[in-house]
């Protein structure tokens, strides 16, 4: 894939706003996420070059953290926290109800493309345990019951 002209724009636009920071790889991806849900191999070389660093330095941060993906992902990002307090208040069954009612296993997008399902490590919100995010939403205290509702409210355009 070859970036557009456009994507060259917004791209140069994005390097603008980060001269002068002296780490600009981490504030540069998350535009990059922002803006295309994704960091493409055609972003990650275009700010290789302008930035005048080795592509592995990108690719490595790119693929180090989780907020971060190299494929394409779902309308919705799902994350289950899987963290020892919300484990322990049984987040494997958010889980296994999400799985089971989306028809997709973890890391996996639906085929319609509206959702992308992920485990995180910590979603640091242990005092309301087992938690979940959508997106930049965050839903506590949460049992399957309400998943399923709150899917079910995403998939009709609520949420």
């Amino acid at each position: 894939m070859v970036l557009s002209s456009q994507e060259k724009e917004i791209l140069e636009g994005f390097m603008q706003e980060a001269e002068g920071l002296d780490s600009p790889v981490l504030f540069l991806l998350h535009k990059i996420q922002k803006k295309w849900g994704q960091i493409s191999w055609d972003s990650a070389t275009f700010i290789s070059k302008d930035l005048n660093i080795p592509m592995t330095q990108i690719y490595s941060a790119a693929t180090f953290y989780e907020e971060f993906t190299i494929k394409p992902m779902g309308k919705n990002i799902i994350r289950i926290c899987r963290g020892v307090v919300c484990h322990s208040k049984d987040s494997w069954k958010i889980l296994d109800a999400v799985k089971e009612h989306l028809g997709i296993d973890e890391g996996e997008t639906t085929d319609d493309g509206s959702f992308t399902l992920l485990d995180s490590s910590c979603i640091g919100q242990c005092d309301g345990a087992p938690a979940m995010m959508v997106n930049d939403s965050v839903y506590r205290d949460i049992d399957p019951a309400q998943v399923m509702k709150i899917l079910d409210d995403l998939k009709n355009g609520g949420g």
